[in-house]
């Protein structure tokens, strides 16, 4: 009788000891250990956390974009201090693989909650996302159709729902209660980016997803641009193929797609409303061959309405896509090493330093 009791007793503790397990998991996650559930947000964010400690008086230059900003914004050249610099600005690549204007703002809601609020942001503007032909914005009966993934409700925190109620009301109770699913087992949901980041020795070979796999893709200022700095002739034929394939058919649209504006509207007036300067809707480097896929009322349309936009939000267009030779890129649209170098040489002359110029009243 006394050992059944000694084994009620453990089966309840060792019970309690995994929701324990779980709770605190769950409130990390919600209270700036993203780590834990995203490797890419989370090593992003901790990486400016560490910086910002290190620096704690630069201020705070980013990059909210995609893989084409991935690849072209280089950071930590941004970072270090050039000949009429006394104090250069800390600037971090935060873009994000496939992301959106929804991932945008809850990569900018991150650096707020963790006390890293940057000072000024450059945006990625993405043609192809505006074209109702997109997979991720596809008409959807009128509605706002949010770029998020089942795959991706680990990446919402408790605080982001309010976007999802905000801009799909009628599905928001579907989504709210796909995301209290997805975090009633963290231990479950996230153990391969728990294992992979405190008992490597356990963990499956390398994959796209691990903590590895993020510490080795980003420097301590976020993304590092591809250290590629020449490609073999007819090296990079099956990679320009394969954007052809994939971009072309959504090159050609006579309006702005609904939802795209939206939330990239939304982006803008949360920068606004958290005093955060947006220096510029950047349009990134493509090559001849990727611009000539657009009609001409296509590329007419993708530049009034980003040079409309910027008026409206006082900020400006930035223009970038002829400032590269083709032979800079990887793919028509990812850039080389000396190709990131140029570009973010030529954001740093023309708009970060007489920013910082302006800022300190020179």
């Amino acid at each position: 009788m006394e050992r059944m009791r000694r084994s009620r007793r453990a089966l309840f503790a060792g019970v309690l000891a995994v929701a324990g397990l779980q709770a605190y998991l769950d409130i990390g996650i919600d209270g700036g250990r993203l780590d834990w559930a995203d490797a890419e947000y989370g090593t992003t964010l901790r990486h400016l956390e560490q910086r910002k400690r290190e620096y704690p008086n630069r201020p705070v230059v980013v990059m909210l974009g995609t893989s084409r900003s991935k690849t072209a914004f280089a950071a930590d050249r941004l970072s270090e201090a050039v000949p009429g610099d006394e104090n250069p600005p800390l600037v971090l690549n935060a873009s994000v693989y496939s992301a959106h204007p929804f991932h945008f703002q809850l990569v900018l809601r991150r650096l707020i909650a963790i006390g890293a609020k940057p000072d000024v942001v450059f945006v990625e503007i993405f043609p192809l996302y505006m074209s109702d032909t997109s997979a991720i914005y596809a008409a959807d009966q009128g509605r706002v159709a949010i770029p998020l993934k089942a795959t991706e409700l680990h990446r919402l925190r408790g605080a982001d729902l309010d976007l999802i109620w905000k801009h799909d009301p009628d599905r928001a109770a579907l989504w709210t209660r796909r995301w209290c699913e997805s975090r009633l087992a963290p231990v479950s949901e996230h153990r391969n980016i728990l294992i992979q980041r405190y008992a490597e020795t356990w963990a499956m070979p390398d994959v796209a997803g691990s903590p590895k796999y993020w510490r080795a893709a980003m420097s301590p200022f976020g993304w590092a641009q591809p250290r590629v700095r020449s490609l073999p002739e007819g090296a990079g034929a099956g990679a320009e193929a394969a954007t052809e394939q994939a971009y072309r058919p959504h090159t050609a649209f006579t309006e702005v797609n609904r939802t795209y504006d939206v939330l990239l509207r939304d982006l803008l007036d949360f920068c606004a409303k958290e005093q955060v300067e947006v220096l510029g809707l950047v349009i990134m480097p493509e090559s001849r061959t990727f611009r000539s896929w657009y009609p001409e009322r296509t590329t007419v349309l993708i530049r009034n309405y980003t040079r409309e936009l910027a008026t409206e939000y006082g900020t400006r267009m930035i223009d970038a896509g002829d400032w590269l030779p083709d032979s800079q890129f990887l793919d028509h649209h990812h850039v080389m090493d000396p190709g990131a170098e140029q570009f973010s040489d030529r954001l740093r002359a023309e708009y970060i330093r007489p920013w910082m110029r302006n800022r300190s009243g020179r």
